[in-house]
């Protein structure tokens, strides 16, 4: 199930790009940052089992909580940037308020020796992602059905999330179950993000979130 995960992952980061190098807006290459910076994330299980990386180096150096927090940081930005480009624009914030997630990756190196401690903290961050996520397209959902498959992986997401942290056991003896469920999150975000931003550049409308660049 890793597998599934990680061509999910591929998946969403080639699409991502795709979508930038069309429309060349930046807010699409920060959803590609989060997504291949989460994929790498989710190679620990081939780097570690076939000792590319020793498992002092992974305990001292702790290289998959670096990416996981660079890859949620990464999300907020973009999340951000949706927020702005919603926004009237009398009532838009400074643009450059939607990179303050990035200070998360610099706060980490307080707390990356403490496994326990950045394991709590990450999955803070993570959590609260979705739930910003959630809010930010469930707007976006009540003034246009088109986010519905958007909001729906969204929420396949959010499952995913209670079930890795709250049934403790799924982590560590069916780890496949939430992989199984984040690897159908991503995919159903990705793809019903996708056809979205396409559905709005054939309609030609620019009044939405992601068709106007700052």
């Amino acid at each position: 199930m890793s597998v599934a995960l990680n061509l999910v992952l591929l998946y969403a980061f080639m699409q991502f790009i795709l979508l930038y190098r069309k429309h060349g807006q930046q807010l699409f290459l920060w959803y590609g940052l989060s997504a291949v910076f989460y994929l790498l994330t989710t190679f620990d299980w081939f780097l570690a089992d076939n000792g590319i990386i020793s498992s002092d180096f992974i305990d001292n150096v702790n290289p998959f909580g670096w990416t996981r927090v660079a890859g949620v940081s990464f999300l907020l930005v973009a999340l951000g940037i949706e927020n702005w480009l919603d926004r009237p624009q009398l009532l838009r914030f400074p643009f450059i308020f939607t990179l303050i997630p990035i200070l998360l990756i610099v706060s980490f190196i307080f707390i990356f020796e403490t496994t326990y401690l950045n394991e709590i903290i990450l999955g803070i961050y993570e959590g609260g992602a979705i739930l910003v996520a959630m809010l930010l397209f469930g707007f976006f959902l009540s003034k246009d059905g088109k986010y519905l498959v958007v909001v729906a992986g969204l929420s396949i997401l959010l499952l995913g999330f209670i079930v890795y942290w709250f049934p403790g056991e799924v982590v560590t003896t069916n780890s496949w179950i939430w992989k199984l469920i984040l690897a159908s999150g991503v995919g159903t975000f990705v793809y019903g993000y996708a056809i979205f931003v396409a559905a709005e550049a054939g309609s030609g409308n620019d009044q939405q979130p992601a068709a106007v660049e700052p």
